[in-house]
């Protein structure tokens, strides 16, 4: 496996992420931002095929919106939903045209429509879900499908080996899930799920690219957890 290359920002963005974990870490949920490969397979889930909106939730560093404008992502199309007021400083700086909103993820339908900003053809989240109390969680994640398109998606990570939307919330919203990608080279190793409506969905691997080659002690290991791209 090759090693990471960091560029300019990695270590200044790692030690404010810290900083942001130390005094608030149930919000920031990680003490280190997602890494380049993760980010790139958050937003290679992105339907490039059509027109629209892409919203960053929990936007942190900007390593996520960094990622959707070097694939090709037009950044005015790019909205950023974020809590602490030095990384909202922190993403205006690095990418002027990103419209970038402070404010809670339990608001976030309230603060976009006062804007007049919307429908999404993606969320991109970070939020820390799993952390997240259940009423709370349920709140934001039925707001997420509300300023979506109808066959919009949400994509969410997570370090776990189980989907981070709950059953009660894919069956209440009516949801089908794909783990999507499953990023090796990521500090822990992350899953990028997948959520879209059953009456809307969208095919999986929409953005075209296709995943890269794995080993057959690997696809053997994989089988179990079904169809999904493996980011090494």
């Amino acid at each position: 496996m090759a090693l990471k290359q960091f560029d300019d920002n990695d270590i200044p963005d790692a030690i404010e992420f810290l900083a942001q974990w130390v005094r608030r870490p149930a919000a920031v949920g990680a003490i280190l931002p997602s890494g380049k490969s993760l980010a790139h397979a958050m937003a290679r889930q992105i339907d490039f095929g059509r027109p629209g909106l892409v919203l960053d939730l929990g936007g942190g560093t900007g390593t996520i919106t960094k990622a959707c404008i070097e694939i090709g992502v037009d950044p005015r199309s790019i909205v950023v939903l974020e809590k602490a007021p030095s990384f909202c400083s922190l993403i205006r700086e690095r990418f002027p045209e990103v419209r970038v909103i402070r404010g809670d993820a339990r608001n976030l339908q309230t603060l976009l429509e006062v804007r007049g900003i919307g429908p999404f053809k993606a969320v991109l989240s970070s939020l820390p879900l799993l952390s997240i109390p259940e009423m709370q969680r349920n709140r934001i994640l039925a707001q997420a499908f509300e300023v979506l398109v109808q066959d919009g998606v949400f994509v969410q990570y997570t370090y776990g080996p189980l989907s981070p939307v709950p059953r009660c919330i894919t069956r209440s919203l009516e949801l089908v899930k794909d783990r999507s990608a499953w990023v090796l080279r990521n500090v822990p190793p992350a899953s990028v799920w997948r959520y879209s409506r059953a009456n809307g969905r969208l095919a999986v691997g929409s953005a075209g690219i296709p995943a890269p080659a794995v080993s057959a002690d690997a696809q053997q290991a994989l089988q179990a957890m079904g169809s999904i791209q493996v980011v090494e």
